[in-house]
C-alpha cells in the first residue's frame, strides 16, 4: 500500500473542516484499487 494523502478544506462561509483521506493499494500482480473517506469536524472540536 502506498502512503494515505490528506487533503483539508474550510468553506470561507461554513464552520466545519472536510478532510479526504485518499489511499491506493496494489497487490503482487499489479492489481490496483483506489479508495476515498471523508471526514467532517465541527470547527469547536480538535
Amino acid at each position: 500500500m502506498t502512503a494515505p494523502s490528506l487533503r483539508a478544506e474550510r468553506s470561507g462561509t461554513g464552520n466545519n473542516r472536510v478532510y479526504t483521506i485518499t489511499y491506493r493499494a496494489v497487490d503482487d500482480c499489479g492489481n490496483a484499487a483506489v479508495r476515498s473517506a471523508t471526514v467532517t469536524v465541527p470547527h469547536d472540536q480538535r
